[in-house]
């Protein structure tokens, strides 16, 4: 999965969840299935975003782990994104799009 934005020769499963609200195909909005068996995680990052953040309104939080990314254009999210990186890790930058051609 997600072969669209992984490096150059990575190997292994993405470890990867949404936890929020998620667009099923076919189905439409659906609470994800990681925020289901997870409630106490969801809870703990909203919970975190809201005091950080307290005007940001948001759907769902995205979490990965060990997860290097190719440069990509995240298309199907809706308004401002915002990103938080942990962990010690060296190398790596965000680019953020502006809309502008390149």
């Amino acid at each position: 999965k997600r072969q669209n934005v992984r490096l150059p020769g990575h190997r292994g499963e993405v470890e990867a969840m949404c936890l929020g609200v998620t667009n099923a195909w076919k189905i439409g909005l659906v609470m994800s299935r990681a925020a289901k068996e997870r409630p106490e995680l969801c809870r703990l990052l909203c919970d975190f975003a809201h005091a950080e953040m307290p005007q940001f309104k948001f759907t769902s939080i995205q979490v990965n782990k060990d997860y290097g990314a190719a440069l990509h254009v995240d298309g199907n999210n809706r308004g401002v994104s915002r990103i938080i990186a942990l962990g010690p890790y060296t190398g790596g930058e965000l680019w953020v799009h502006d809309g502008s051609p390149r």
